[in-house]
């Protein structure tokens, strides 16, 4: 029935409210009263969006952070994120490779790695907790819950990348490759920028789209996965042109030092 016939049916003044809720795309009106005292009738503030503003301000302070890296050392900066490098099998020297991994610097950007990573992460898991079982140990319902959250996610993934390099450490000396672990190590750094920056376009896309569904950001954190499990298979084609070692011995150092420590970080983030 239109308005007019409602008003025939039950003269008054009507009052109707128009609202979007969560997971649906179209808007739904009912009838909120037909009583003509305004103050009887319940009106509800719309909900904060704790998460968009979180998300506003973290994007303002890693643009600041990495405006801050790339006016302080460019071609650095450059070089950790030059993806092609990444994805190409013949290693060429730059200024990355001939640096100290425990230099200041290379430490700024291994923390600007892990803040911008554990964004994405909590990005994935607050967007996709209906699908991501690990979600429900970072759940968010104020910005300084989310802030909270963010910095926990940060520690992990800075903690992550120090046990890997100690693990790097390890393996190369007990295998004999220690000229092949700054390569290693470097480019896992890149790999972290690579995931953050696609994660980051990708969630925006779902933004910009306005997706409801969370089914999207589960099949985000999927292609992570994979994309971990590719870097193992990369990066032994990478090592393979540089070591003078037979294939079944870096094989066993790959396994060691790739695979396992990639078999348990995707057992972590799909329990």
């Amino acid at each position: 029935m239109d308005l007019d016939s409602l008003i025939a049916e039950v003269p008054g003044l009507w009052l109707f409210g128009i609202y979007q809720s969560d997971g649906f795309s179209w808007l739904k009106t009912e009838v909120v009263s037909t009583n003509s005292d305004h103050a009887k009738v319940d009106m509800n503030l719309r909900l904060p969006n704790y998460y968009l503003d979180f998300a506003i301000i973290v994007a303002v302070i890693l643009l600041v952070f990495f405006v801050v890296l790339m006016r302080t050392n460019p071609r650095l900066t450059f070089d950790y994120f030059n993806f092609v490098r990444l994805f190409s099998i013949k290693e060429r020297e730059d200024s990355l490779l001939n640096s100290r991994i425990s230099s200041s610097a290379n430490i700024l950007y291994y923390a600007f790695s892990s803040f911008a990573f554990g964004f994405a992460l909590l990005t994935i898991f607050h967007f996709g907790a209906q699908h991501i079982p690990l979600a429900e140990s970072f759940m968010i319902d104020s910005i300084g819950s989310a802030f909270w959250q963010w910095l926990k996610l940060s520690i992990y993934v800075f903690g992550v990348l120090l046990l890997r390099l100690i693990l790097l450490s390890v393996f190369g000396s007990l295998f004999n490759i220690k000229d092949v672990i700054v390569i290693q190590f470097y480019n896992f750094i890149r790999l972290g920028f690579f995931v953050s920056t696609v994660s980051f376009l990708s969630c925006l896309a779902f933004f910009i789209t306005r997706v409801q569904s969370s089914r999207p950001y589960n099949t985000l954190l999927e292609m992570i996965v994979l994309l971990l499990v590719f870097w193992v298979l990369l990066v032994g084609l990478k090592l393979l042109r540089r070591s003078a070692f037979r294939f079944f011995h870096l094989f066993s150092y790959l396994c060691a030092s790739e695979l396992i420590p990639i078999v348990i970080l995707v057992k972590v983030l799909n329990s």
